[in-house]
């Protein structure tokens, strides 16, 4: 049976307790390469925030927003042999369960990559396990989820050409990953099905389940949930069959230029990268 809908939140998300300054959209700190957009994203951790764009990785301290430390993206992904003119979309998330970092990015090319880290201790300035998983095939937009059995990466996948075809789910071995062995198992998902999928932060020492969401229709606010389940060295994946409906019905999508963005320095050479 599919799990029922989540019941709606009815409390207020808390005031700010500090507010500074974060990693700007700002060229690589080891060369002048930049990647435009920037692809903002990041995670809060105990002491230290571990901010991730596409151009670099950058640590603050948590509760004075004082930078501790900046590398670049192509540095930090330099061991994984990936090329690393074509990094993109970087996704970052904090485990406290295990006191662990994720930190996911993905080649754009013709037959790219999933690029996965997980630090090995507390402090993501410290030692990162690192792996590659090269996909064969053209892919874009990255989602990141994880539970206590594994790191979950959907992602979509395209033709040479550039149209949507399916998409694709990385189940890596989280036990295994985190004591230094890089094991992922890839589903194909259905041919025309499971654009940008989206992963669960699963926050339980006890969840053996994953879930793995898919927008349906803003209108009518559905959407349908997969399940991973099995061991963290052989997982299964069963596609949800029957659309849930959200809590409070449907939604308008937004149109234009939510935010606009700074244009990158003039002198520094510029790479586009897909959204």
């Amino acid at each position: 049976l599919m799990p029922a809908a989540p019941a709606l939140i009815q409390v207020a998300s808390p005031a700010p307790s500090a507010s500074f300054m974060g990693l700007d959209d700002i060229p690589m700190v080891d060369s002048s390469y930049i990647v435009i957009p920037p692809d903002v994203g990041g995670a809060v951790g105990q002491t230290k925030i571990l901010e991730g764009l596409n151009n670099n990785y950058r640590v603050l301290d948590k509760a004075t927003g004082a930078t501790l430390s900046t590398v670049g993206t192509a540095t930090f992904r330099a061991p994984t042999g990936a090329p690393l003119n074509s990094l993109t979309d970087p996704r970052t998330v904090y485990d406290p369960y295990n006191d662990r970092w994720i930190a996911v990015m993905q080649t754009f090319e013709s037959s790219a990559s999933i690029l996965v880290g997980v630090s090995q201790t507390s402090d993501p300035e410290g030692d990162w396990y690192l792996y590659r998983f090269n996909t064969g095939v053209s892919i874009d937009f990255p989602n990141l989820g994880f539970n206590k059995n594994w790191i979950v990466v959907s992602i979509n996948r395209y033709s040479p050409g550039g149209t949507f075809q399916r998409g694709i789910t990385l189940v890596m071995d989280y036990p295994q990953a985190r004591a230094g062995t890089g094991v992922g198992t890839l589903f194909t998902q259905s041919a025309n099905s499971h654009y940008c999928s989206s992963p669960c932060f699963t926050y339980s020492t006890t969840a053996d389940t994953e879930y793995v969401l898919t927008h349906v229709s803003s209108a009518s606010g559905t959407y349908v949930l997969d399940e991973i389940t099995g061991t963290p060295s052989s997982p299964t994946y069963t596609a949800g069959s029957t659309a849930l409906t959200r809590p409070g019905g449907g939604w308008v999508q937004p149109s234009g230029n939510l935010l606009p963005q700074s244009a990158p320095q003039a002198e520094a050479p510029a790479a586009s990268s897909a959204e």
